[in-house]
């Protein structure tokens, strides 16, 4: 096991430092748009944590917005992650299954084990891109002179809620643990249907539930709790308790039926 998940380290993630590169740009550059809104708003420079929830602030359900008669606003920096998310996460798994990994599991006697490689995989990867992510939004907040954890009540009009009313746990629950939860749980999804049909499917899969999230509100909809502007409510009153509870159950049921589907497929005919 500690070979599998030495191998899923240096090919999975040191492997593609080229994506984490990438993805590591795109959150510097959204940093940037984020305080030049802030500038517009008169708020500038932005802190740390309100340059996060902007980034991460996703929107308001269209059908919602529809029936107040609101602007909609397509959350274009928010969905940019998220599919540069679901690229990164597609690429690798079934490419090493059709090289090394099939020597892997073939030297170590257990597909279970070579699953759980990947299962550890995608939270290490989505660890490590949140906290790039994280080190790019900090590094524009020391270059524009923001303060670090300060959420200030006159930045609510930018981020489009009050979120001063929120303690520390309450931001970090916002900004960081139920985001990487839903990407965690999302991730987990695409990697199940990428052997259980093919990326191709396990991409069509993610994205429409990307496209449904921004249209609709609701549990099934897994990205709405990586949207600020929606799981401040859910921290609010309380129901991000079941919200996490509902995402660590999609983590496990998939981690579980990997094995299944693993210990089923026919791994000789992918080389």
């Amino acid at each position: 096991m500690k070979g599998i998940i030495k191998h899923d380290w240096y090919s999975g993630l040191l492997g593609n430092w080229k994506q984490l590169f990438i993805i590591s740009i795109v959150f510097y550059m959204c940093g940037l748009i984020a305080d030049t809104f802030a500038n517009s708003f008169g708020v500038a420079p932005f802190s740390f944590m309100e340059n996060w929830i902007y980034v991460m602030q996703g929107c308001a359900p269209c059908s919602q917005t529809m029936q107040t008669g609101a602007q909609f606003d397509l959350p274009i920096i928010w969905m940019i992650l998220q599919i540069f998310l679901a690229y990164i996460i597609g690429g690798y798994p079934l490419y090493d299954l059709q090289t090394y990994g099939i020597n892997l599991m073939v030297r170590t006697k257990s597909r279970s084990k070579w699953w759980i490689g990947k299962v550890l995989w995608v939270m290490e990867l989505v660890g490590v891109v949140y906290l790039l992510g994280a080190l790019m939004i900090a590094v524009v907040t020391l270059l524009s002179g923001g303060s670090v954890l300060l959420v200030r009540p006159e930045a609510a009009g930018v981020l489009k809620g009050d979120y001063s009313v929120f303690n520390g746990m309450g931001l970090a629950l916002i900004g960081f643990i139920l985001p990487m939860l839903s990407s965690i749980a999302i991730s987990m999804i695409q990697l199940l249907l990428i052997f259980l049909c093919n990326h191709f499917a396990a991409y069509a899969v993610v994205f429409l539930f990307i496209i449904l999230s921004v249209f609709y509100s609701g549990p099934i909809w897994i990205y709405e709790n990586g949207m600020s502007i929606r799981s401040n409510a859910f921290v609010y009153d309380g129901s991000f308790v079941n919200r996490i509870i509902g995402l660590v159950v999609v983590i496990v049921v998939t981690s579980v039926a990997g094995c299944f589907v693993m210990k089923r497929r026919d791994i000789y005919g992918e080389v």
